[in-house]
């Protein structure tokens, strides 16, 4: 061989070496390889997408790994990362049996369910969860650092979302698989705690589904689960608030809509199987201790959307033939402190929001025991249901309704033919 072949064959050695060192964040030589437990419901099958980050402000995710897995795994698998020793993010897609509807859900690889951990979680060894809690948490961290990851962002939000749902640490506690042979060998309650808190995330999807679809849950078909799936969580991750300053970072639910789905998901779980199977294999006396996972949920989001209920406001009357509404105009009296509010006393958003896709953006002005609203659409909607209300008052009769006005579309004349009412 010519010497100077050799010499380039070294000198494109060195130049990988160099490379994947620089990349991998540093580190020893020495192989890590990574144990994953993946649960939402058990999944059937799968792939992994493992990424690292490179560069110097650690803003280029590039992937260590991929890996794919079958039933037989039961949502179990390890991976090699190399000498990888920075943030990792964990990437999942594929099928998983839901336990609220017994359905099998999808989940896309363009919206896979993920989970973050610092660089001192990256051991030889490790067991490392992917939830859709840790997906929340890993979404609100990327949020918080402009799509960067840090350690620091990836341990504060992993905690304030384990602090939200009651569990010891959503990204090392490995759930029990919600099964009744499973639940009963098992004797860690904080892994049940972890189940009961998936088994709540599967109802609050159902949940949202139902809404989004107008079906009851019972009707819902797998498409639409999985349809449903990115939007539920993207709901979540963008009705909690994630307070970094405190020493323990802490979480809270400031949307009145992600709180009134999470309590209808809470409702609804007294009639769920896995829910059942949990509660006979815990026994009478451990109930409470896994029930806090879902409890602590609600309490945690604050006084403020605490028994928030829904409430829908219609127009009603005879609305001629061929007119729409373009403008609607009212005043909502609200019982006292049944509204939520910011720290500066302006309404939550998600206090009022539009029905379906009719309506912008409503604008709220919060008044004296009072909401001012206006609801527009330019190109004119039909007569029927046009915002929901989350409040915590009692029942529709707590409300008052003032000022109505409603615009033609065509005309841009008053509407008198029709009136407001919530129910």
């Amino acid at each position: 061989m010519k010497i100077t072949n050799l010499v380039k064959m070294l000198a494109v050695g060195v130049s990988g070496a160099l490379l994947f060192a620089c990349g991998g964040g540093g580190g020893s030589s020495s192989s890590t390889t990574v144990n994953v437990v993946t649960q939402a419901g058990v999944f059937t099958q799968g792939q992994a997408v493992f990424k690292g980050y490179s560069g110097a402000n650690l803003d280029k995710p590039y992937v260590l790994n991929t890996v794919t897995f079958d039933a037989s795994k039961n949502g179990r698998f390890s991976a090699d990362v190399g000498n990888y020793k920075g943030v990792l993010l964990v990437e999942v897609s594929g099928e998983y049996s839901d336990e609220a509807t017994e359905q099998t859900t999808t989940v896309s690889p363009s919206a896979p369910m993920k989970s973050a951990v610092p660089s001192t979680s990256v051991q030889n060894g490790a067991t490392l969860v992917v939830s859709p809690l840790t997906d929340v948490a890993a979404q609100k961290a990327a949020e918080a650092g402009n799509d960067k990851l840090t350690d620091t962002l990836v341990v504060q939000h992993n905690q304030a979302v384990s602090t939200l749902f009651g569990i010891q640490d959503i990204t090392t506690t490995v759930p029990v698989a919600p099964v009744a042979s499973d639940l009963q060998v098992s004797t860690i309650d904080t892994q049940k705690a972890y189940t009961a808190a998936l088994l709540l995330m599967s109802q609050y999807v159902a949940e949202y589904a139902s809404a989004a679809t107008g079906k009851p849950v019972s009707a819902l078909s797998a498409a639409e689960l999985s349809l449903s799936l990115p939007g539920a969580v993207r709901a979540l991750v963008s009705g909690i608030s994630v307070n970094t300053s405190a020493a323990a970072p802490v979480a809270t639910i400031t949307s009145p809509s992600t709180a009134f789905t999470l309590q209808q998901a809470q409702t609804a779980m007294s009639a769920n199987t896995a829910m059942a199977d949990l509660t006979a294999a815990v026994g009478s006396t451990n109930t409470a201790t896994v029930n806090t996972a879902v409890t602590t949920t609600i309490t945690n989001s604050g006084s403020a959307v605490q028994n928030v209920k829904k409430y829908t406001l219609k127009t009603t009357g005879t609305l001629a033939t061929g007119a729409k509404i373009t403008g609607i105009q009212l005043v909502l009296g609200v019982p006292a402190g049944s509204i939520a509010v910011d720290t500066a006393g302006a309404p939550l958003a998600g206090v009022v929001t539009p029905v379906g896709s009719g309506f912008s953006t409503p604008i709220v002005v919060l008044e004296e025991l009072a909401l001012r609203l206006g609801f527009l659409n330019a190109n004119g909607v039909e007569s029927g249901p046009f915002a929901t209300v989350y409040a915590t008052a009692e029942n529709a009769a707590a409300f008052t309704i003032t000022g109505v006005k409603i615009v033609d579309a065509a005309s841009g004349a008053l509407i008198t033919t029709l009136t407001v009412v919530i129910e």
